[in-house]
């Protein structure tokens, strides 16, 4: 549903579909992305772990006799383990929007992970914007546009990303426990139409943090 405001009146545009999506098939999709997702972030989410680690051991007193390290194939890994997640996602908000009883989903997070995955892809144009400090250019496409300005100060290409209170950064103003939410929401807003679909998707492997317990606490990694 899209509403367009013009003065004291409002229209409402209702969104359709085309007649091949009836019956069970938007929902087939969204497990099929779900589960997409769900793999993405394991593979992702374990890499940051890693990288956060080698930031933090430094700090620890006394220092870890056996240091945690990265090779330059993993370090590459993350970065391409988390364009495959921004894909992932963005074919679940696809399915999403064509199911019959989407969750709901902050808006927030549904725009600035298409932009994000949007800059990904289209990488050549937008890496001499937002990979130069202070920006002395603006990106030419309106997602582009839009990312920069709801992020002055960050770009979209950091694959470590990590908050102490958020925990891992698939972008900015979104964490891994929101995309974790959303594949949980879809998973029960499709059983809920199709009881048959329970169980398709495999369980989430335990993540690779220890999460806050008390204010004040940090996401900590936790590599087992």
């Amino acid at each position: 549903m899209k509403l367009v405001g013009s003065g004291r009146r409002t229209v409402v545009f209702m969104a359709t579909r085309d007649p091949y999506f009836e019956g069970t098939m938007p929902e087939r999709q969204a497990l099929a992305w779900a589960a997409a997702v769900r793999r993405q972030l394991q593979r992702w989410e374990l890499l940051v772990a890693k990288h956060t680690l080698m930031g933090l051991e430094p700090n620890l007193t006394p220092p870890p006799e056996f240091p945690t390290t990265m090779t330059t194939g993993e370090y590459w890994e993350g970065e391409t383990e988390r364009h495959l997640l921004l894909n992932s996602i963005h074919n679940l908000l696809k399915a999403r929007r064509l199911m019959k009883h989407p969750p709901d989903l902050d808006p927030t997070v549904a725009k600035e992970v298409t932009e994000t995955r949007d800059l990904n892809e289209h990488w050549d144009e937008n890496m001499p914007v937002f990979q130069v400090s202070p920006r002395t250019s603006k990106p030419k496409r309106a997602s582009g546009k839009s990312f920069a300005d709801r992020n002055p100060r960050h770009g979209p290409y950091c694959w470590w990303a990590w908050d102490s209170q958020r925990g891992p950064l698939v972008s900015p103003n979104v964490a891994a426990t929101q995309i974790h939410e959303l594949v949980e929401a879809t998973i029960t807003a499709v059983v809920l139409v199709q009881p048959d679909m329970a169980g398709v998707v495999a369980d989430a492997a335990p993540r690779p943090w220890k999460a806050p317990l008390r204010a004040g606490d940090w996401w900590w990694p936790e590599l087992g």
